[in-house]
């Protein structure tokens, strides 16, 4: 599976006008930690600054996904991970020789979004400057270990004069 992003940064940018950034699954065993060629292309273009420009637009302009002749939706995950970050993005996809275009609402559209009250708390602890010497950690004794119970005496009495 593989996906495309098309990005339109700033005219003041180092990166060209309308950047292509490319993804593959990367698979993992435990599954949980597979990466989709989705998020993989995002993470490329938001690890290179692309974020970080101001355009006064979302520079997320389209993302293709194909996986050979199957049309390759993306999953779940991906679809609220690009919410987050592109809401508005158009998703190309190919079906029986066709070429589909859809918005990202169309695949999800009740995403999950924070609240302004939940951003505004979310931006207030990863502005805060907490260092090791300022958190207060409680130690906890280690568990002592636990000895196996003993039998019940009735049920030893009972098993001697079953014998």
């Amino acid at each position: 599976m593989g996906a495309a992003l098309l990005v339109k940064p700033n005219e003041d940018s180092v990166l060209p006008k309308n950047k292509m950034y490319t993804g593959v699954n990367i698979e993992n065993g435990s599954y949980g930690a597979t990466l989709c060629a989705e998020r993989v292309a995002f993470a490329k273009a938001i690890s290179d600054g692309v974020l970080e420009y101001d355009i006064g637009e979302n520079p997320f302009i389209a993302i293709a996904v194909s996986a050979g002749d199957e049309e390759a939706l993306p999953c779940g995950i991906c679809r609220q991970f690009m919410s987050e970050f592109a809401p508005e993005i158009t998703v190309v996809t190919k079906a029986d020789g066709q070429i589909r275009i859809r918005n990202l609402m169309q695949l999800l559209p009740e995403s999950f979004q924070l609240n302004k009250d939940e951003q505004a708390a979310v931006a207030a602890l990863e502005a805060a400057d907490v260092t090791d010497d300022a958190a207060e950690v409680e130690e906890v004794p280690a568990a002592e270990p636990v000895e196996e119970a003993a039998e019940p005496a009735e049920e030893a009495e009972t098993e001697e004069k079953a014998e």
